[in-house]
């Protein structure tokens, strides 16, 4: 596979009351396209800062982040979800979703056969028109996910994006982006806290107090690779108290 992203002596540090807080240290580490990725650890790891480092929402104090070998540039089209969703109240499902096409300029028809094709194919047809408050909070993240695909990106990144849900609004979620990953060839970069939702991923990354602690790459079934990630979240749990 092609490296898409790179992070080289990664280190992210913010200065507090006199004190600087160092949220990530020397952190190296590579993506392939196609890949899809689950960033872990306790909560204050850094698993947040990475990602926003890595999505230039927030920018390394040292070292590098390079997108297929250059810095990162802004007008790259990735898409974003996050756990909060960020829907417009005011519009419906389509509205939202056209919301990221109408910035782009696109065509009206266009548009339109887009978001009822993707919709379609994420099986979103029966929610399509109904306002936020009328979905349950699987559909408006669901909702929130074909905003961030109509895009055509190349890449997602996603915050806590199942934190906030009961476990079938959640399964609804993973299903999605697994279809993104596996149909679309999509590459994902999800942080998570949840071990069934990282078992979804092909590759876990670990971080402890803003290093890397452990990378886990998906090797037999889901449920083989979700052992596998709950003894490490144990292990990272034991040390972090001790």
């Amino acid at each position: 596979m092609n490296t898409l992203f790179e992070l080289h002596h990664l280190c992210k540090s913010y200065k507090s009351e006199k004190k600087e807080i160092k949220a990530l240290e020397d952190i190296n580490l590579s993506i392939s396209k196609g890949e899809f990725v689950a960033i872990m650890g306790p909560s204050g790891s850094g698993k947040s800062t990475l990602l926003q480092c890595m999505a230039s929402f927030d920018f390394p104090t040292s070292g590098q982040v390079l997108f297929k070998g250059k810095e990162r540039k802004k007008e790259e089209p990735f898409g974003f979800i996050f756990q909060d969703i960020q829907l417009l109240d005011s519009l419906n499902g389509y509205e939202n979703i056209a919301l990221a096409l109408t910035i782009q300029k696109e065509n009206g028809n266009i548009m339109d056969q887009k978001i009822r094709d993707y919709a379609k194919k994420f099986e979103m047809e029966s929610f399509l028109f109904q306002y936020p408050y009328q979905m349950s909070g699987g559909q408006k993240q669901k909702i929130a996910f074909l905003r961030a695909l109509i895009v055509n990106p190349k890449l997602i990144f996603a915050d806590e994006p199942t934190s906030a849900l009961d476990v079938s609004s959640a399964k609804q979620v993973l299903q999605a982006l697994d279809t993104f990953h596996k149909k679309e060839k999509g590459t994902i970069v999800m942080v998570t806290h949840d071990a069934f939702c990282a078992s979804f991923a092909s590759k876990v990354f670990f971080l402890k107090e803003g290093k890397l602690f452990k990378e886990l790459q998906k090797e037999g079934s889901t449920k083989e690779f979700w052992k596998k990630i709950h003894e490490t979240l144990s292990m990272l749990e034991v040390d972090h108290v001790s």
